[in-house]
């Protein structure tokens, strides 16, 4: 039994909570057993014992309702900005991240209590590359919501990798926990580890992916900023600042953009 005091919103990031906090009951019972024990060493047919239980317990029971500790809940609110897609995306990927961050948790919990050195080396190297992909998923999530013309760019990696990613997180956490290194673990921890290393390196990728229209964006800006400023000589040829000649030189011949390649995914038998 508990009595709802009062609710907060909390954001992190594109995250938001209801925190709701409740008083404990322990005043209430605290003040039940006042009187309980008043009924059995008191005469409580004299009024003034009855007063004085009443402003005891009160006293007592208030007392105990300072020094219990509130019961606090934290409800995560889906998130809304009025665009549908951007919505949908954004608290399907809350939706991930939640299970991402719960396998995170168990592998570290299970990597931390492998007997052998070896495999438990490899399991907490694997647990860092784990905390670098949920990092790096809540990065996308943040650059999502600035820049929502991105969402297309991102279904793949929304429906098809990120649920994969949390399936083997999953299938891995349940491995190590058998502390044990046969043949058949030994071969789907290793394939594993390796498969974290990949998704790591593919979601950063999707991440930068996320940036290149910022990156012509910018590098026009700054193109058209030094052709102002020498129409208007504020700026000779040869003051051009070294930083932004480079830029300009790596627009003219920009890089490919590094994608997740979706055959890759399908010819590694780690996916089955």
């Amino acid at each position: 039994m508990a009595k709802k005091e009062k609710q907060t919103i909390i954001r992190e990031g594109t995250k938001e909570y209801v925190e709701t906090k409740h008083k404990s009951a322990m005043a209430f019972w605290v003040a039940c057993i006042v009187w309980i024990l008043a009924a059995i060493f008191l005469p409580m047919h004299k009024l003034i014992f009855v007063l004085i239980t009443a402003v005891a317990s009160v006293a007592i029971g208030a007392l105990a309702g300072v020094l219990t500790p509130k019961k606090v809940v934290r409800e995560q609110v889906k998130f809304h900005s009025g665009n549908a897609d951007l919505d949908a995306i954004v608290n399907e990927i809350n939706t991930q991240l939640e299970v991402i961050s719960a396998e995170h948790a168990k592998i570290a919990r299970r990597a931390g209590k492998v007997a052998n050195d070896e495999i438990r080396n490899d399991a907490m190297k694997a647990e860092k590359t784990v905390g670098e992909i949920e990092s790096t998923v809540e990065k996308i999530r943040e650059a999502l919501v600035d820049r929502p013309q991105e969402i297309p760019q991102v279904r793949r990696f929304m429906n098809y990798y990120l649920p994969i990613a949390s399936k083997l997180m999953a299938k891995y956490a349940e491995a190590i926990a058998q502390n044990t290194e046969t043949v058949n673990i030994k071969a789907l921890t290793d394939s594993i580890e390796a498969a974290f290393e990949t998704i790591d390196t593919a979601f950063k990728h999707q991440l930068d992916a996320l940036f290149a229209d910022d990156k012509l964006d910018v590098t026009t800006d700054i193109k058209v900023l030094e052709t102002m400023l020498r129409k208007d000589a504020l700026l000779d040829e040869d003051e051009m600042p070294q930083q932004t000649a480079q830029a300009a030189r790596a627009n003219e011949a920009p890089a490919a953009v590094p994608t997740i390649d979706k055959e890759f995914w399908e010819d590694n038998k780690w996916q089955k």
